[in-house]
């Protein structure tokens, strides 16, 4: 596919509705640099579903608070600017973020990214901690909004988006060799342009590029090899994708592990994803 009609792609995508309502506001506000604190509080705390999500997030075992965050205003200054832009598009992956009707696709499409962006975004959390990574809370918001790619390739064209699915089945190819076999890019790449756009750090918009494939040459590669095993993980508990590609062993290398402790990840994370209904989570 020509570089133009990737790029008019790209710029088609973004702006297909991806952020709604009071998350684009809240994403335009944080990426205002005279904006405050109390700048964005004032806007997430008029929408009640924006404001619940990002309390139980700011709260969250996972987020690593111990739930003693009580205001918005609290909730931004923990998180961060980076944090609440984050948290803005991942509240756009969820169906019950809308309040607008949605078709039953729709709905189904974006429970199952839900599904898988949240047991990514708990797993990156847990690898975290395990190979001593330094921000526990940068490798979930990662997490949950890794594959925001995919939302844009649904929301550009679901016609498309459907076609993919039925040619990786029918193939027997991974999500990502079937989007560059009919699309000509994939998910990776259309998310990290897409928060390359929007004002992302470095390691996030590389970590969402690279989790599908080694980032040799790249440098702040930890966050990139968190996100990749988190997504393996995630994967391998069946919320992702038939088809799992195999791991890339230097992504495993990184944090000097093997398949022994990576099968030990995906039981212990298997176990706590059985008390959680991963639909409800952050809501």
């Amino acid at each position: 596919m020509p570089i133009a009609e990737i790029d008019k792609i790209i710029e088609k995508m973004e702006s297909v509705r991806i952020l709604k309502n009071a998350a684009l506001r809240v994403f335009q506000t944080a990426n205002d640099p005279n904006a405050t604190a109390e700048d964005i509080s004032g806007i997430i705390e008029k929408d009640d579903f924006l404001a619940a999500f990002i309390l139980k997030v700011a709260n969250s075992s996972y987020y690593g608070n111990s739930g003693k965050v009580k205001s918005i205003n609290d909730a931004v200054v923990l998180l961060g600017f980076t944090g609440i832009k984050s948290i803005a598009v991942a509240s756009s992956l969820m169906a019950k973020s809308n309040n607008y009707d949605l078709k039953k696709s729709e709905i189904l499409v974006r429970e199952k990214l839900w599904r898988h962006s949240i047991s990514t975004a708990i797993s990156a959390k847990f690898v975290a901690e395990k190979v001593g990574f330094k921000d526990t809370g940068e490798a979930y918001i990662t997490g949950m909004i890794h594959d925001i790619g995919r939302l844009a390739m649904f929301q550009y064209d679901e016609d498309m988006f459907g076609r993919v699915e039925k040619y990786s089945l029918e193939k027997n190819l991974t999500q990502t060799e079937a989007e560059l076999a009919i699309a000509g890019l994939d998910h990776a790449q259309i998310g990290a342009i897409i928060l390359s756009n929007w004002k992302f750090p470095d390691p996030i918009i590389q970590a969402v590029e690279f989790h599908h494939k080694f980032y040799e040459g790249i440098t702040e590669g930890e966050l990139i090899g968190v996100i990749t095993i988190a997504n393996f993980i995630s994967n391998s508990l069946g919320f992702g994708p038939a088809k799992i590609a195999q791991m890339d062993p230097r992504i495993m290398k990184t944090f000097k592990l093997d398949y022994g402790v990576i099968k030990q990840f995906i039981e212990e994370i298997s176990g706590m994803l059985s008390h959680i209904d991963i639909l409800s989570i952050g809501i």
